[in-house]
């Protein structure tokens, strides 16, 4: 399990379903193909009854995979699309970006329903603990000491740990994502490796009509190892998550690994993934047990949400109006030293949100204002107050409620 938490732990970005950087200085040829390999072993036509959506150019010139790019397409009345600039509004370097994983050892049941274009339906993320990364941090291009090696660059994360830094370079444009680069830096031994890439995330926009089928050969001796994956639409709805319902775009994908030693097959690993989509850029992916049904209940092996934290604490949903009052369990709880309330508002409302001790004294006012009908997030920051047991107040017109909150430091 610690495996493939490792691997799916580097999707940050929105559209990120399986991301595997290669140094193509390190391998005898590079191709992008998607079946059973043998364009690469045996210089057969790697076009014959494969589909190949995306062109990756991670290939040297003497690669003998063609490059092919085809896609299919529905045609359906999408009623969500996200779009290039619901991308660049999302991952604006202003806003924050929040990490949440599974722990790798426990599995999780949860009902999705069934691939289903036409009607709408309704999910619920499963009730569990999931644990934080502060690590990554959106940051602009233009701020890093490597801009000049990837000028054409729109977004960077950061990875920051003690004694190294991680730079991931990445390009948006009105028709794709892409990453375009890596800077590795060791802070001990004042070490940097810079390595640039062209390798298309997704395109764009998604809505339910994207459908695609990729995937990259890599051939060392007579060795090769084939990546193929499927994405395709599963449906489309509400989601319901611990700050609230977001209408969500769903995709699968489709991944499998496979190894050949010469003509013989040696390794063949595959994997579902679903992933909920959301045009404020919030996603939640939902890895499949290996052995799991593939609709309704199932059991899950590891889960990833990754929550946009705009530059405002007010947030709207698109297309949801909220019908009630309702404060929602803040998250993460328990929490060190922040943590996200949220709340909706069905009409206009004078609304205070106010944070007790257990002696009933009020330890932060984090609302105390007039507000639209919609949906709103505020962070709470407890670093200055000790551990211990904490409740929050919601008023808004006749509507109140309380919870309570754990600091753990």
């Amino acid at each position: 399990m610690k495996e493939k938490s490792e691997k799916h732990a580097i999707l940050i970005l929105i559209f990120i379903f399986v991301l595997t950087v290669f140094n193509s200085g390190s391998y005898a040829s590079i191709c992008s193909v998607g079946g059973d390999g043998s364009g690469c072993l045996r210089g057969g036509d790697p076009g014959a009854s494969r589909k190949v959506v995306f062109k990756r150019m991670f290939s040297p010139k003497d690669c003998p995979c063609n490059h092919l790019s085809k896609s299919s397409i529905n045609y359906l009345n999408s009623p969500i699309t996200i779009t290039y600039q619901d991308m660049m509004q999302a991952y604006d370097a202003k806003n924050g970006l929040e990490y949440y994983y599974s722990n790798e050892d426990s599995t999780y049941r949860m009902n999705i329903g069934k691939e289903d274009l036409v009607n709408e339906q309704h999910w619920v993320m499963p009730n569990c603990f999931l644990e934080d990364n502060d690590y990554g941090e959106g940051i602009s291009p233009s701020k890093t000491p490597y801009l000049n090696s990837f000028p054409t660059a729109t977004h960077c994360k950061l990875y920051k740990y003690d004694t190294e830094e991680y730079y991931e370079y990445y390009q948006f444009s009105q028709q794709n994502i892409s990453l375009i680069g890596t800077v590795y830096h060791d802070i001990t031994a004042a070490e940097t490796e810079i390595d640039t890439a062209d390798f298309l995330m997704t395109a764009l926009p998604l809505d339910i009509n994207t459908r695609f089928v990729a995937g990259d050969s890599v051939s060392v001796d007579d060795t090769c190892y084939v990546y193929h994956e499927e994405i395709a639409p599963y449906g489309f709805g509400t989601l319901t998550t611990p700050y609230g319902d977001i209408k969500v775009l769903v995709l699968k994908n489709s991944y499998q690994e496979r190894v050949y030693a010469g003509n013989q097959l040696v390794y063949n690993y595959s994997e579902s993934l679903l992933t909920f989509i959301s045009k404020e850029g919030h996603q939640l992916n939902v890895l499949l047990s290996e052995n799991s049904p593939q609709s309704g209940d199932v059991v899950v092996d590891w889960m990833e949400y990754v929550r946009i934290v705009y530059n405002t604490t007010e947030v709207k949903t698109d297309g949801m109006m909220p019908t009630s009052f309702k404060l929602f369990q803040n998250y993460p709880n328990p929490f060190n030293p922040t943590t996200n309330i949220s709340y909706q508002l069905p009409t206009n409302s004078h609304v205070t949100l106010k944070v007790y001790d257990t002696l009933g004294r009020i330890v932060a006012e984090l609302v105390n204002e007039e507000k639209s009908a919609g949906s709103y997030t505020v962070k709470f920051d407890g670093t200055k107050l000790s551990s211990g047991v904490y409740f929050y107040t919601i008023k808004a017109g006749n509507f109140s409620d309380t919870k309570k909150l754990l600091l753990a430091k």
